[in-house]
């Protein structure tokens, strides 16, 4: 479309200066159109690529924050595992959260900062009840992840540090039900090994039911990698499977 605007006003200038000026000056005329015309098309051009540089500094900016934000050098390194096996988790639009308390909700600063729509499955009571009164939290839901069933489809299932909670005999069926529910990508992690954890303030799905390899999760289809030391405290497992869809369709923002 603008190529054939671009053409119909060179035909319309040539025209006019075709009745008004001999023909020396109608070259003179013709000259100074195409070099407008140039100038125009690589001025649209720097423009395009000035906005290419700020949203890739932009995403820069956020992985740097992201990293850096962190308390400590294992929750650094996790968070760098994080970006290198789901560099697009903040990308896409909706995300069901899997597991938050008072005092933890990691990577939730990030998902609102990106305006995503977070819906929050909790177990515990008193923890939902905390979680509803946070105002940019879509919906909470107050369920089991062993048992929660639903049709409503998420880009994101986002499980950080909640497999450990539930025995390694209903991994599977876990997963493959939380895979149902997603269209782009599910995001696990969990200790690698054994970190033993009971009871916290009362909640009895805080205690460690079981211990994970990355083996676990790659013979389900997922993607691993690990940071820190297998069976010591900050050691972690990221794990992340995309849905078949999403490889061919790049998220949009």
């Amino acid at each position: 479309m603008k190529k054939y605007i671009l053409l119909s006003m060179v035909l319309l200038c040539q025209i006019t200066a075709s009745i008004a000026f001999p023909n020396y000056a109608l070259y003179i005329l013709q000259l100074m159109i195409i070099l407008l015309i140039i100038i125009v098309i690589y001025t649209h051009k720097i423009h395009n690529r000035a906005i290419m540089s700020v949203k890739k500094n932009c995403n820069d900016t956020i992985r740097r924050s992201i990293i850096d934000d962190r308390k400590n050098k294992s929750d650094q390194d996790r968070t760098k595992a994080l970006w290198r096996n789901a560099p697009e988790i903040f990308k896409y639009k909706t995300v069901l959260y899997i597991g938050a308390r008072t005092d933890r909700f990691d990577y939730s600063e990030f998902f609102k900062e990106e305006f995503y729509d977070i819906t929050v499955l909790e177990a515990y009571e008193p923890n939902c009840e905390y979680l509803k009164n946070i105002p940019w939290i879509k919906k909470v839901i107050c369920a089991d992840v062993r048992t929660f069933s639903s049709k409503k489809k998420y880009d994101i299932v986002f499980w950080w540090h909640g497999p450990e909670h539930i025995d390694i005999k209903d991994l599977k069926k876990t997963l493959d039900n939380l895979e149902t529910m997603c269209t782009k990508m599910v995001v696990l992690g969990c200790p690698w090994g054994e970190y033993k954890q009971n009871d916290l303030y009362g909640n009895p799905y805080e205690k460690h039911l079981s211990a994970f390899k990355p083996s676990d999760f790659e013979k389900l289809g997922y993607k691993t990698i690990c940071t820190g030391v297998p069976n010591e405290k900050g050691s972690n497992i990221t794990a992340v499977k995309r849905k078949e869809a999403a490889w061919s369709s790049p998220p949009k923002k």
